[in-house]
């Protein structure tokens, strides 16, 4: 069954011909400077010749370009040959002339970025597109930017964090900040309004002051915006202006355009009939129509704020200069006295005076004092002004005027007219005025009249700015007694009137609108740009569309712009609010919009595209955004909306995001923009990017397409249709892919087919009946008809039912080469729109993950001496062996990581270098110390496996004693006793190891401290050596490369000695007197010993550590022998040592004990005993009573030599630890001649 279909997110245009037979649809770019898809109906039988002369007549534009049948290029060549049949989906796209149309591409875009971020106010904005050949030739390298639809600077989506705006929704904060005053910005730029604000516009002109009578007036024009406006009040501060006195204004609204309707009569009595926007008539007669008074030569302008018939609909005078605001006013400051004793007072104004205005004031007093006594009465002045042309001395009488007052402060009097009103009339317009004073003067003791003429105003009359397109105010208001100072806090507010999409008449009207379509084309298109966009340059058809988006949703933009605004800046601000990016498409200021969409339109697979790269942001979400915005509701104050993530409120939100977003007055929408943002926060994470061929030229910017990919296991694999089944009804049973899949039970699959169906490309899904197993052949749960089903060649994307495909919208196409481009795509994330309705869907990467590896399970650990490596530089490296149950996935590879148990700090990876099915070898940790341990399977085609710990294990290493020696023997060969054993199993034995021995004259010997040491000692990689022969029990002992012994001892006892064929010589027997010479011993209980020492025997007391613990077993000794063996002559005697020994532990106190008890052989015995003693002696040829001359010093164990006597015999004793002493019981030497 099918569950959905590919289709537009907006409508695209179709063109359909009349059929002359027959037809099918292609779909096709005609133009080559176009992106837009448009879908044909042509006759059946066509070639792709035909059918292309008859989309696109014109053969210039035909010239260059591609088809398809289905994913099958066909040759220009071919074209006049190939007729597609019905049913196959035929593409063609027209493209620029030229081979390097794509590289033109790369690199016209930084053209297109200068001509958008021009300055957006007047005088300031470059021209977007010219008609000359440069232009034209500019034209060409865009239109293969937009074939591509690649962006400019703006990113596909807003951004998670809207722009900062320090004035929340103006860029100036004299804009709109409540209390701010109008400030005079001189060569400054005017504020650009787009929607409904409050604003305080600057002064259009400098504001002046006058006086008329004893009232002070002032005249001020401010530029309110760039036109047209409504506006909808005006206030001084917080003060309507209709609550003061004498107070009146004009406004200039800003027409961009005024079409002259010649003559009108108001003496009809109605307003002109049928009107558009901006008409203007000029009135040919005096009347009142409807209420408003209009005089003969006043100007109508059609404002549409109401219906033509009401008088609100109709502006006066609007292509002429102000009334109230002149175009200059020349002041000449004066001081002139004016008395009655010097006459009349003469000035000259400069040309151009259309109105000539004067002020006296009597800076002290007017008034009377005493009169009556103690009180004041009036004074009066009386003056008379004059005017004539400048130095014609032609006087024109103009005013006479009698000044009254009884006052103690300065009272000022003015007074203004129209030179033209009052005699000869100067061509120039330059005039001498004159002032008398008619009345005496005073004495200014009791009658106090001093006065003085303080200025002459020169006004003439004109549009003090001429620029078009421009809202002016001009306002005339009384101050005396109603302000202090000048006015300097008037503030509007007004609504764009703008061009704005009017659903019920499918057309486009003038009206006061926040919409921002209507607003985005009014900035493209508004007369202060250097050079406005046409309709023509503007996607009017997509901005309907929008429109038809954002007003329901109530989605406005209401701020305002000023000169740091860039013209790129501006529209993404408006396009921001309305969900949307600006963009060009088919050389048209355009949009992308943000909005749920149906079915994908494409689909993208490993199959079809390369190179993935994907990006992921792991920004922490805030837990609320803290909204800035002017509120409408609240008198345009400055207030904050708080937005919470879900889960979150004032009492646990910790992580809150403050922006601020130009625009916005609603707490409403605020609310709404703050769900939408963090909506995208938490949803839109992923960056896919991807290389396509020609099926990229079937994308838009802002197309909904489903991606297959392994690398972000999204779908389990993407095949092709080898094969379709058909049953006897003629639906399709089954298919067969060109790879196997994978099912698994308890599972639901779907299959996502893009297909060709009637023509059109489309992306359909298809549930699938779950077979466990591993098979090509999948069979549909409902199948579909033939005409609704997959065909043979169709791309599939395969994996759990619904999560088969990501789908994701295109952001950006990269022109490659040969028709290729790298597609930005980001997740469409369908919950960003429904964020404020309710909560925000979880995040959902559509991640099918394979099945994982099993857990490593350790059977053993080894990483003592027997797993070292030996390097050929017989370098030992230390190793641990981890023995592993077998797994049945192949191909898995283990990871071991490792840190010092107890601690927390980082794992580090152990250098595997052997592995098996049945373990791992690793080298990293060192010997001696306690370690955790992680270890983990991998595999390219499943998750990996569950960690497995080992918590505290002691890496033995070199640190552990040596295995004992195996296997010991004895066997005498020609008198001497030949050792053997087995191979030491240690490597750090037989690599820098050794094997000491030791012998016992008793036969059941068994504690190596009571035996004594042979001379020899072999390395640990022997398996023999040759010892002196002699009766008792031989003991060897391992040492390791560290000097580490083995823990036991191997042993062997021999009689053979005992019985060799020896005639007895003589024999020297010390025990048990020991009459000899002692040195550091003494004799004990029949036996000798070590002396024990005091403090008094220390030789160096400054080496001692701690002086408290002295005394112990001298480290060794001396005894020499009381007598020596004459054989009476030089014969070949053997010579025997016996010595019988047992290690004595004198002091068993643990006090007394040194190191760590772990470490102690045994607690009070004396296995630890290291104590040794062997017999040295001299051999002489001559008699030893009569000066011999004796050889040098040789050990004495056994021994055949060739020597009349043997003397100087000595015991050398040694203990190495001062706790154990030594106890010889025997000492004895024998000498036996071979028979």
């Amino acid at each position: 069954m099918l569950l959905d279909s590919a289709s537009p997110a907006s409508p695209q245009p179709s063109v359909y011909m009349p059929p002359l037979q027959p037809t099918f649809v292609v779909s096709c770019c005609p133009h080559p400077f176009e992106q837009r898809r448009i879908d044909y109906a042509v006759p059946q039988g066509l070639t792709i010749a035909e059918i292309v002369e008859l989309i696109q007549p014109d053969p210039l534009l035909r010239a260059h370009g591609v088809a398809f049948l289905g994913e099958q290029l066909i040759e220009r060549a071919h074209w006049h040959r190939v007729r597609p049949r019905p049913g196959k989906y035929l593409s063609i796209r027209l493209l620029p002339a030229g081979g390097g149309g794509w590289r033109i591409a790369a690199m016209v875009g930084i053209a297109i970025i200068a001509v958008v971020t021009t300055a957006l106010t007047y005088g300031a904005l470059a021209p977007v597109w010219g008609t000359t050949a440069a232009a034209i030739a500019g034209g060409l390298a865009g239109a293969a930017v937009t074939l591509g639809g690649t962006l400019l600077v703006n990113t596909f989506l807003p951004p998670p964090v809207p722009e900062l705006s320090k004035d929340k929704g103006t860029e100036s904060q004299t804009y709109q900040i409540l209390g701010a005053r109008n400030r005079i910005d001189i060569w400054g730029k005017v504020p650009f309004l787009c929607g409904r604000f409050r604003l305080t516009p600057p002064y259009a002109a400098l504001p002046y002051r006058e006086v008329v009578g004893s009232n002070t007036y002032w005249r001020a024009i401010f530029a309110v915006s760039h036109g047209p406006v409504h506006v909808e009040s005006m206030r001084i501060g917080e003060t309507p202006i209709g609550n003061y006195a004498e107070v009146e204004w004009q406004m200039r609204r800003g027409y961009w355009t005024m079409p002259d309707k010649s003559g009108w009569d108001p003496a009809a009595g109605v307003f002109p009939a049928s009107p558009s926007f901006g008409d203007t008539w000029t009135a040919t007669s005096s009347a009142t129509v409807n209420g408003l008074a209009i005089v003969a030569g006043q100007t109508l302008t059609f404002n549409r704020l109401a219906d033509p018939s009401s008088a609100a609909a109709w502006d006066l005078d609007q292509g002429k200069p102000f009334s109230l605001y002149p175009l200059d006013v020349y002041e000449d400051p004066l001081s002139v006295a004016l008395t009655y004793a010097a006459g009349g007072q003469v000035r000259t104004t400069p040309p151009g005076a259309d109105e000539i205005a004067i002020e006296i004031a009597f800076e002290r007093l007017v008034h009377i004092q005493n009169q009556p006594a103690g009180k004041k009465s009036d004074q009066s002045v009386t003056f008379k002004i004059e005017q004539s042309p400048a130095g014609e001395n032609h006087w024109s009488t103009v005013l006479v005027r009698t000044v009254t007052g009884r006052q103690q402060t300065p009272l000022y009097w003015g007074h203004r007219w129209r030179p033209a009103e009052y005699g000869i009339v100067d061509a120039n317009q330059t005039f001498d005025v004159r002032i008398t004073r008619l009345s005496g003067d005073t004495d200014e003791e009791r009658n106090f009249s001093k006065c003085f003429w303080t200025a002459l105003r020169t006004i003439t009359a004109g549009d003090p700015v001429p620029v078009p397109g421009i809202t002016l105010i001009a306002v005339r208001i009384r101050a005396t007694g109603q302000l202090q100072g000048t006015i300097d806090e008037f503030n509007v507010t007004a609504r764009t009137i703008a061009r704005d999409w009017d659903a019920s008449t499918n057309s486009w009207i003038w009206r006061p609108t926040s919409s921002p379509a209507a607003l985005f084309r009014h900035i493209l298109q508004h007369p202060s740009r250097r050079k406005p966009a046409t309709d023509a340059q503007i996607d009017l058809e997509r901005l309907a569309y929008w429109d038809g988006v954002t007003r329901p949703a109530r989605r406005e933009f209401n701020g305002v712009f000023d000169a740091k605004t860039s013209l790129y800046d501006a529209l993404a601000r408006i396009a921001r609010l309305g969900r949307a990016m600006v963009s060009l498409r088919d050389l048209k200021f355009s949009v992308v919009i943000d909005e749920p969409r149906s079915v994908p339109v494409r689909m993208f697979t490993p199959r079809n595209s390369w190179n993935y790269e994907g990006e992921m942001t792991h920004e922490p979400v805030p837990d609320g955004y803290r909204i800035g915005f002017v509120n409408e509701q609240a008198s345009w104050k400055t207030e904050e909306v708080v937005v919470y993530d879900d889960g979150y409120s004032a009492t646990n939100a910790t992580l809150i995001g403050r922006v601020e977003i130009v625009g916005l007055t609603s707490r409403d929408q605020a609310w709404k923009e703050g769900r939408y943002h963090l909506a995208q926060q938490r949803l839109r994470r992923e960056i896919h990017r991807i290389n396509c061929d020609f099926e990229q030229l079937a994308c838009e910017r802002g197309d909904l397409v489903a991606l297959q990919h392994d690398v972000i296991a999204t779908g389990l694999t993407s095949a092709r249709i080898a094969a379709v089944n058909e049953d006897a009804s003629g639906n399709i049973t089954d298919v067969t892919l060109d790879a196997p899949v994978t099912m698994q039970t308890n599972k639901s699959y779907g299959l996502r087919v893009r297909r060709v169906a009637a023509g059109m490309m489309r992306t359909d899904l298809y549930p699938l009946r779950t077979i466990a197993g591993y098979s090509p052949r999948l069979w549909f749960s409902n199948p579909p008809a033939l005409i609704d089903a997959p065909a043979t060649g169709d791309l599939c994307a395969f994996g759990e039912l619904g999560r088969e495909t990501l789908r994701v919208l295109v952001r950006d196409i990269e022109p490659g080469e040969n028709l290729s481009a790298k597609l930005t795509l980001i997740a469409e994330a369908p919950g960003v729109h429904v964020a404020e309705q309710g909560p925000i869907s979880p995040y959902d990467p559509v991640v099918t993950p394979p099945p994982s590896v099993p857990a490593p399970v350790v059977l053993d650990i080894r990483s003592d001496e027997r797993v070292m490596l030996v390097t050929p530089s017989r370098t030992l490296i230390e190793r641990m062996v981890f023995q592993l149950q077998p797994i049945a996935i192949e191909g898995a590879t283990i990871h071991v990581l490792y840190r010092v148990s107890g601690t927390h700090g980082a794992w580090q990876d152990a250098t595997v270098q052997e592995e098996t099915a049945t373990g791992v070898v690793i080298a990293g940790p060192q010997s001696g110390e306690t370690y955790d341990f992680r270890l983990q399977y991998t595999h390219p085609n499943y998750l990996a496996s569950p960690a497995t710990q080992v918590n505290s294990h002691y890496v033995t290493g070199r640190r552990s004693p040596p295995a004992d020696l195996q296997n010991l023997t004895l066997a005498v060969v020609g008198g001497g006793a030949l050792l053997r054993w087995d191979l030491a199993a240690d490597l750090d034995v037989q690599f820098g190891g050794w094997i000491s021995f030791r012998h016992s004259p008793d036969m059941d010997a068994t504690l190596w401290p009571n035996s004594t040491s042979l001379a020899r000692a072999v390395t640990g990689d022997q398996t023999h050596v040759w010892l002196p022969l002699k009766p008792g029990t031989y003991f060897a002992r391992v040492y390791d490369a560290d000097g580490r012994p083995s823990e036991g001892v191997a042993s062997v006892s021999t009689k053979q000695a005992s019985l060799l064929a020896f005639s007895p010589v003589g024999a020297v027997e010390e025990d048990p007197l020991f009459a000899g010479v002692k040195t550091k011993c003494t004799v004990v209980d029949g036996g000798l010993m070590l002396d024990a020492e005091d403090f008094d025997a220390v030789p160096d007391v400054d080496a001692l550590s701690n002086w408290d613990d002295t005394g112990g077993v001298a480290s060794s000794g001396l005894y020499q022998f009381a007598a020596g063996i004459d054989a009476g002559s030089v014969r070949r005697l053997r010579l025997t040592s016996r010595l019988k020994l047992d290690a004595v532990n004198q002091f068993a106190f643990w006090d007394a004990k040194i190191g760590a008890i772990d470490d102690w052989p045994d607690v009070d015995g004396t296995l630890g005993a290291s104590v040794d003693a062997s017999v040295w002696g001299r051999l002489t040829d001559d008699d030893p009573a009569v000066s011999p001359s004796w050889g040098t010093l040789m050990r004495i164990d056994s021994a055949e030599i060739d020597a009349r006597a043997i003397g100087q015999l000595e015991c050398r004793m040694r203990s190495d630890d001062r706790l154990f002493n030594l106890w010889i019981t025997q000492l004895r030497v024998a000498a036996d001649e071979v028979l």
